[in-house]
């Protein structure tokens, strides 16, 4: 499964799928969610509810309940692994990176994909050498989870628009 980042939804509404002109990209991704192809996390639907955007509407509808997956046990064991790893001298991340990084919807997203083998998709690109910003495919890979770029999951799973 694709578990799908804030910004992929974010951009493809914004910048490439506007939902009021490719609405057929947006039933499509519905399609990709009811067949579980595709999903995303709690923490990630309640950056969107907070947008109060036709974003917004389109995630609150009953037809992706299931989509926005809860932290389990095994994502509460992985994300405090990753703050720890953040903290750790050797990362050398800057203390508010640390904070912010903790608060957000990124740590729970790479915590679920590694408690269930799934793959992140993201417009993130690692940046090993950053210090002041965690990106997901960095702190992912310290769970050796995947990431991917929006439009090669598409093209995995077929999109023709």
């Amino acid at each position: 499964m694709y578990l799908f980042d804030a910004n992929v939804f974010i951009d493809a509404n914004r910048r490439y799928y506007p939902l009021d002109i490719a609405p057929s990209f947006w039933t499509w991704l519905d399609e990709q969610c009811q067949m579980q192809r595709v999903a995303s996390i709690s923490s990630v639907y309640d950056e969107l509810k907070r947008m109060e955007d036709s974003l917004t509407s389109w995630a609150q509808r009953p037809q992706l309940q299931g989509a926005w997956l809860p932290p389990n046990a095994a994502a509460i064991e992985n994300a405090t692994e990753l703050v720890e790893w953040a903290k750790n001298p050797e990362s050398s991340f800057q203390e508010r990176a640390i904070e912010e990084f903790a608060a957000s919807a990124d740590l729970w997203l790479i915590a679920q994909a590694a408690a269930g083998q799934h793959t992140i998709v993201t417009h993130e690109q690692s940046s090993p050498n950053a210090k002041r910003k965690i990106f997901i495919p960095d702190a992912a890979v310290q769970l050796g989870v995947p990431c991917a770029n929006p439009f090669d999951v598409f093209r995995q799973l077929g999109l023709h628009l």
